[in-house]
């Protein structure tokens, strides 16, 4: 019981969900980096959708405020360094696949993220995020299909409505 009040006080509402007045289906911790890219809105939430080990998790939120502060080298080295001791930690290779998008690396983003998609197929973040790779290799129809796919789980995305369009 002491367990779950320490953790009940540890956890807000992603700011998101505050302006809009949604309601988070997962918590999300107090004073966690949010990374503020034009990809997706739920972007953050992908983080708690899968239950990570404290040492994992507190490499992960250092990667992630690199990543936020545009130290993209910096971010890439602590994404491989989680994935070196789990290769399948989905959160990890979505965001390392970003931080390759934004270094222009779309190939390998493009790797990185499908692996994350694969692994989590029911977030709406990686398969709008999956879209927004395909799109900049100029893979039109499967960026779509991606972006599509991330709308159906979750229609309340402005980027992924907008990256649609310009599919279309």
């Amino acid at each position: 019981k002491k367990d779950k009040e320490d953790t009940a006080s540890t956890l807000s509402v992603s700011p998101w969900a505050w302006r809009t007045g949604a309601r988070c289906a997962r918590p999300i911790p107090a004073g966690f980096p949010y990374l503020r890219y034009p990809l997706c809105s739920s972007y953050p939430r992908t983080l708690m959708s899968s239950l990570l080990e404290s040492e994992t998790r507190r490499r992960l939120i250092e990667a992630v405020q690199a990543h936020q502060a545009g130290e993209l080298d910096a971010a890439e080295t602590g994404y491989r360094a989680i994935l070196v001791a789990t290769p399948d930690q989905p959160d990890a290779l979505h965001y390392l696949g970003m931080a390759l998008y934004q270094k222009e690396d779309y190939p390998q983003a493009l790797e990185h993220v499908s692996r994350a998609r694969a692994l989590k197929p029911d977030d709406p973040a990686i398969a709008a995020n999956l879209g927004l790779v395909h799109q900049a290799l100029g893979q039109i129809a499967e960026a779509e299909m991606a972006l599509r796919s991330s709308l159906a789980l979750e229609e309340v995305q402005p980027e992924a409505w907008y990256n649609l369009g310009l599919c279309l």
